[in-house]
């Protein structure tokens, strides 16, 4: 039975830190702790249900062949046609991330939040102060749009100017040490 392997620093234990490699099977997961210790137990396999999304800067008058060093990383569930999914959103809403980089400046990071109000009635937004509004941006109209490799989708930036990114890949979530620090997530095990 093939298995997926989640990597996670076991933070119930600070000194020493422990790493713990979950393998899932079908529902399952056996956990082996670098102490040696093995136990089965059957258990949810946590951010099964997200998808890791990268936008790219698509072709402008500034960027005429679009830009690979302008864009999103981002963590949000995915319905089946590749709608983000506001059900399970509120469920894994903690690990929704965006992490915007942005040549020349240093990487933000944020949270996906659906914020009420907008055309569509609510609104997705990347949000990376919380206690403020103006840091925020929107994606028009996000909760249409499918997020495809190949499409395309526009972002309303801070200072108010939309811009269109391209769908780079749909991926879904590996948890490992890099996309723990790169999105700054807290991992409990």
């Amino acid at each position: 039975m093939p298995a997926r392997t989640l990597i996670a620093i076991n933070c119930q234990s600070l000194f020493p830190p422990h790493l713990t490699i979950i393998m899932v099977f079908s529902g399952r997961s056996a956990i082996c702790r670098s102490n040696g210790i093995f136990r089965d137990r059957t258990m949810p396999a946590e951010l099964v249900d997200l998808n890791r999304i990268l936008l790219t800067l698509a072709r402008s008058r500034e960027f005429p062949d679009g830009s690979l060093r302008h864009g999103y990383d981002f963590i949000a569930p995915l319905d089946p046609e590749g709608h983000i999914d506001p059900i399970l959103w509120k469920k894994y809403r903690d690990y929704c991330r965006v992490r915007r980089f942005w040549a020349g400046e240093d990487d933000e990071v944020g949270r996906l939040v659906h914020k009420p109000g907008g055309a569509e009635h609510a609104r997705w937004v990347f949000e990376y102060d919380p206690g403020r509004d103006d840091d925020d941006e929107v994606g028009y109209k996000f909760g249409e749009h499918a997020f495809l490799p190949g499409d395309y989708v526009s972002i309303s930036g801070k200072d108010g100017k939309l811009q269109t990114f391209r769908v780079i890949s749909v991926n879904p979530v590996l948890l490992s040490m890099a996309l723990v620090k790169s999105f700054e997530l807290e991992i409990n095990v």
